[in-house]
């Protein structure tokens, strides 16, 4: 009898159970995929210094008026002001979140910070050094000319960013060998913002080098200065003086050569090269 009442509970609670799951009322997946909050992105890309506006729609009507909060998790990389204004500071992921204020209800978006410029950071230039006599008629920009004791002769150093960014504090310098002395005062720029030619006052050019400021992608600028050929240390023969015209970007250092060519009279007409000058990144 008591085997014959279990059987009979136990029937009647499988039948219960069975009833109550038939008769809940479920979720429909529409209802499920319909925030109360919801964000104009996901998830974003961003260069450091860029700025986006990410706009929330608030689907409830009954919560419209409420106030937004917006906070980031890593304001180091992506900041976020209170109306929504996005600032790109460095790179790595930040996740963005807005909040109904008094409300758990939020939406978020992963913002990807990316630095392009660090794809640019390879720095490229070109560096040319000329030279010619300083009173000769002939005005052409050599590689190489034929010069005595007391001649004069001038330098141009061309420098030109082939990068598709800005270069920062340029520095021109030249490295002029022995029996080659720089005339004071003579050193002239000439670039975007002179291009008619400018002097420069310091004297620097072949000592610490000069700074010659900021240049965009495919600017460039002409440093100009005079020296004199002298016997500093001239013993009997062929010389041949190399000047070392150079650009310095950052830790890039790019260098070219034009030369003297001095026949001293009455020797031999043996020939004496120079030795090269070694920098951090010799590209002539």
């Amino acid at each position: 009898m008591r085997k014959g009442l279990n059987q009979l509970f136990a029937a009647f609670a499988i039948t219960t159970l069975c009833v109550t799951s038939v008769n809940l009322a479920p979720i429909s997946a529409a209802q499920a995929a319909s925030p109360v909050i919801k964000l104009n992105y996901a998830k974003k890309s961003m260069n450091v210094g860029d700025k986006l506006t990410l706009k929330a729609t608030i689907t409830k009507k009954t919560l419209k008026s409420k106030k937004l909060v917006w906070k980031s998790n890593k304001a180091s990389i992506a900041s976020i002001t209170q109306k929504g204004v996005i600032k790109a500071k460095k790179e790595g992921v930040a996740k963005i979140t807005v909040t109904i204020k008094g409300t758990e209800h939020k939406a978020s978006c992963s913002i990807n910070v990316q630095d392009t410029k660090k794809a640019d950071e390879e720095i490229l230039f070109t560096v040319e050094t000329y030279v010619r006599l300083a009173n000769d008629t002939d005005k052409t920009w050599k590689e190489s000319v034929d010069a005595k004791i007391g001649d004069r002769v001038e330098f141009q150093i061309n420098y030109k960013n082939t990068s598709t960014g800005y270069q920062n504090n340029v520095i021109i310098d030249d490295q002029l060998p022995a029996n080659l002395r720089y005339v004071p005062g003579s050193t002239r720029i000439m670039n975007a913002s002179f291009p008619q030619g400018a002097t420069i006052n310091e004297d620097d050019v072949t000592k610490t080098g000069i700074y010659i400021g900021n240049y965009g992608a495919g600017s460039n600028a002409l440093i100009r200065f005079y020296a004199d050929v002298v016997d500093d240390n001239f013993t009997c023969g062929r010389f041949t003086l190399r000047n070392w015209g150079r650009a310095t970007v950052g830790q890039t250092v790019i260098q070219d050569s034009a030369d003297i060519i001095v026949q001293l009279p009455d020797c031999p007409d043996s020939v004496v090269e120079p030795e090269k000058l070694v920098t951090t990144d010799d590209r002539s």
